[in-house]
């Protein structure tokens, strides 16, 4: 014998005023609308919570309440044990508004939908941090900002519909700086780094680097130049950078300079083809969390640069005469000098350079300059500053989507600003996982 079960289907009567032809939708009572945007301190931001009110009466919702929410977060590592991690946190912002309540407010008469604004303003700094995440073992940094619109239910405070929106913001920045960097001549003067209307910061190393291990010493010297003397750079825009390199060979007679076959390197010669140049951007955060302070050094973004990422490429080679009666060489001798000027354009999509009472975050580019042989690569770092260079909040430019990396050797740029939430300020896709721990952390003890 079979028993067929019928489910009996309730019918809930229109709210006054509403139509009988919209049936509760599994949307759910309300939706919200941000649209896509980088914000800074002092900002607004701006966006509607849709009401569906045959929804609100059949969750029996009685207030619909706005918040705009920033935390810090900081986990240090200490190694293994009962307290192997310290964790503390910081509330950065919580402004609140209640949006409406029942009876406060109601659709035109034939209709169902209300849209309703609301607007925040993000103080000015300096408790304003940018938007960060990162993980590395036991060791975390959150810096989290969000829009919650939540649903309260009278006697079910539980059940309470919940919807969060993260979003990115920055510390508010000097927009000039993207202005002076439009201005950037290219190429710069060979002799010292500089145009006639930008001055450029220099890093540069000098060391010696020999053939082999009982080979003659030569001197190789790399430069690295970026713009602004004060080495603040501007996000989101190509920025130049220019590497110059000098070699100077031993001493050597003039005879046995010009036995040298022509088509093989003079050590130590650039081989791009084989050894390629490598720029990373490097990042050092501090963190602090009760008692304990941990540094953490991070290679954001590392890329090899051969001849064709680096055009254009100049070569000079210049025979220098020079005594060496140290060595019983003649009065012909002389040493070959040689000279590289490498140029390309990298994009920075980072969280901008801040301090605070639980994270400090600074950044380096770094260089290396291979040379044949063992142990003849020349390194160096340059500290640089980097700087949101917004004052407003900026669109994103959708639908215009790449991959998610932070540093870039680039074409000429035709775009200014983020692309999409995979290039903001190189936030992974935990950031904007509403369903995360994290996010749940924000709103612990409301």
């Amino acid at each position: 014998m079979s028993i067929s079960v019928r489910r009996r289907s309730t019918t809930y009567p229109p709210a006054p005023g509403l139509s009988r032809s919209p049936s509760p939708s599994p949307v759910g009572a309300f939706t919200v609308e941000i649209p896509p945007t980088l914000y800074c301190a002092g900002s607004f931001i701006e966006g509607h919570v849709i009401l569906n009110f045959i929804q609100l009466q059949h969750e029996n919702i009685e207030r619909v309440i706005v918040k705009f929410r920033g935390m810090t977060w900081v986990t240090v590592g200490r190694g293994y044990g009962e307290q192997a991690v310290v964790r503390e946190r910081r509330e950065i912002i919580s402004l609140k508004r209640e949006l409406w309540y029942r009876g406060s407010a109601s659709p035109l008469p034939g209709e169902y939908k209300l849209r309703l604004p609301f607007r925040f303003h993000i103080p000015a700094e300096p408790y304003i941090l940018p938007s960060m995440y990162f993980d590395e073992l036991k060791d975390h940094v959150r810096v989290l900002y969000s829009v919650i619109v939540t649903g309260v239910r009278p006697w079910t405070p539980h059940l309470n519909r919940i919807i969060r929106r993260p979003l990115a913001v920055v510390s508010k920045g000097n927009p000039k700086l993207m202005n002076k960097l439009l201005n950037v001549s290219r190429p710069v003067t060979p002799s010292d780094g500089s145009s006639s209307s930008t001055k450029w910061r220099r890093a540069f190393k000098e060391r010696q680097v020999r053939r082999g291990l009982f080979g003659e010493h030569s001197a190789a010297r790399v430069e690295l130049y970026v713009p602004f003397t004060s080495g603040t750079l501007p996000l989101f825009t190509e920025i130049p950078v220019v590497i110059k390199v000098k070699t100077t060979t031993a001493c050597m007679s003039r005879s046995k300079a010009d036995k040298h076959a022509p088509e093989r390197p003079i050590f130590p010669a650039l081989e791009l083809e084989y050894y390629p140049v490598h720029l990373r951007l490097r990042r050092r955060l501090v963190l602090r969390a009760e008692a304990d302070t941990k540094e953490c050094l991070s290679d954001i973004w590392s890329t090899a640069l051969r001849k064709d990422a680096l055009k254009p490429v100049t070569t000079e080679k210049e025979w220098v005469t020079e005594m060496c009666p140290e060595k019983g060489v003649r009065e012909d001798s002389g040493r070959w000098v040689q000279r590289w000027k490498l140029q390309t354009r990298v994009r920075l999509d980072v969280p901008p350079t801040f301090s605070s009472e639980l994270v400090d975050c600074t950044y380096a580019l770094w260089l290396k300059v291979p040379f044949p042989g063992m142990g003849n690569d020349v390194t160096l770092e340059m500290p640089i500053t980097l700087d949101s260079a917004i004052d407003q909040a900026i669109p994103w430019a959708m639908p215009h989507r790449r991959s998610s990396t932070f540093l870039r050797a680039t074409s000429p740029a035709t775009l200014i600003g983020p692309q999409s939430n995979e290039d903001v300020l190189g936030l992974p896709p935990a950031y904007w996982d509403v369903n995360s721990y994290d996010w749940g952390v924000i709103d612990n003890g409301d």
